[in-house]
């Protein structure tokens, strides 16, 4: 029996992943409280495990032996069991390695700041100290060679910034150890070992700050091929990393953003067709919970009425997976929306031309010419600055549909 140990961890996706690799391995999830975890690790009725928080460091009394990474680490996140004899690995300094291979990072005499203290930040210290002696490090316990959150505020420059937290990794995705607004200095890599979702809160906000950004997703998948040849003396071949990678990242949603008659609902139909996902429409949702249409209640009860009934739609459906999403013109005036269905997606803006687009009377707020193009102004920049990719639709639907489809390729394999 294989299986990942700690606590909180249904968000895991190392079940998946361990089977995906090796299907007849019997690999579970341990979600263990503190006695829980003294009892299993006293029985010993598994033969390997993957160790993640809060326990890589305080499985330490349990093993009989070390190998040397994690010796120096102190930090334990893979068990074998050994004629009853327990060996720690440290699958995870690979893993941090192969992320930072992956996504060509250069850490050379960066300032690099880690936040956290833990087995995964300890890790992370020992791999960084080869390439730069500008290390940070970050804890809520700051210790002579830790620095308060407060004290970070007030360096005056980041090139690298880190989290080897769990904070804000799912379902307490609104949450992050910092804001990165209130730093004085802007890092320009924000790196974050969190792959669920697979952008965080502090993601989120690195990206609306141009940063460019990057999850763990890769360093777990990197430890697990490594664990997997520690449980069973031999490297999995069945999955080459990279398509495993870009499975995932597959299920993450396409989320359209764009003026109304922009072609939004039409593309994205055809999308989710090609790509076998859920076609969800914010406007459509919305007149389906309530029984009234947009413009009935823009008329009846006001705009404002209308953004709450939209907000609470994008609560809805913004955890959601494998899903199109094609949202309402105004969707962008409450930027939270966005930041929302970042999390789990990637959002394109569809990018008419002011001329193509055409007034609705169906759409109180947009039936004339005139009121077109007031809205359009209005919304030009948010459309800009909120999306991760434009899409030119000045030609074919079918056209501006393989240009999302060319990006979200290539957004998997990255």
């Amino acid at each position: 029996m294989y299986g990942l140990v700690g606590k909180n961890i249904q968000y895991s996706y190392s079940t998946a992943i361990h089977k995906l690799l090796r299907p007849d391995i019997n690999y579970q999830l341990f979600d263990l409280s503190e006695t829980q975890f003294q009892i299993f690790m006293q029985d010993k009725n598994f033969s390997g495990l993957n160790i993640t928080t809060p326990y890589k460091e305080r499985i330490l009394p349990y093993l009989d032996s070390l190998d040397v990474i994690a010796n120096k680490t102190q930090s334990i996140n893979t068990v074998i069991k050994r004629k009853d004899q327990l060996v720690g690995y440290n699958t995870d300094y690979y893993g941090f390695e192969e992320l930072i291979k992956h996504h060509k990072i250069d850490l050379r005499n960066k300032v690099i700041v880690i936040l956290g203290s833990g087995g995964s930040s300890k890790t992370l210290q020992r791999y960084i100290k080869k390439f730069t002696k500008q290390l940070i490090v970050v804890s809520r316990h700051p210790l002579d060679n830790y620095y308060s959150y407060e004290e970070l505020r007030l360096f005056p420059m980041i090139d690298i910034l880190i989290n080897a937290t769990p904070v804000g990794a799912f379902p307490n995705i609104d949450q992050s150890p910092i804001q990165l607004l209130k730093l004085t200095a802007r890092p320009k890599i924000v790196i974050d070992l969190i792959y669920n979702p697979p952008r965080s809160n502090l993601l989120v906000q690195a990206k609306e700050l141009g940063c460019k950004t990057y999850n763990g997703l890769w360093m777990l998948i990197s430890q697990a091929y490594l664990s997997q040849s520690i449980f069973f003396k031999e490297i999995p071949t069945a999955i080459p990393a990279i398509q495993l990678y870009s499975s995932f990242n597959k299920s993450n949603n396409i989320v359209l953003i764009g003026m109304p008659t922009s072609g939004k609902s039409t593309i994205g139909q055809m999308l989710a067709l090609k790509l076998g996902k859920t076609f969800i429409d914010t406007d459509w949702e919305i007149e389906k919970t309530w029984g009234i249409s947009c413009a009935e209640i823009i008329t009846t009860q006001g705009i404002d009425a209308f953004r709450a009934y939209e907000r609470s739609i994008v609560k809805k459906v913004m955890t959601s997976l494998d899903c199109v999403i094609a949202t309402g013109g105004g969707i962008v005036e409450n930027s939270a929306n966005i930041f929302d269905l970042s999390h789990f997606g990637r959002i394109y803006f569809i990018d008419r031309p002011l001329e193509l687009l055409m007034p609705s009377r169906s759409n109180p707020l947009s039936a004339r010419r005139e009121d077109l193009q007031n809205l359009y102004l209005s919304r030009i920049s948010s459309y800009r600055s909120l999306c991760d990719q434009r899409i030119a639709n000045s030609r074919s639907l079918e056209a501006c549909c393989n240009l999302i489809l060319e990006d979200f390729h290539a957004y998997c394999h990255n």
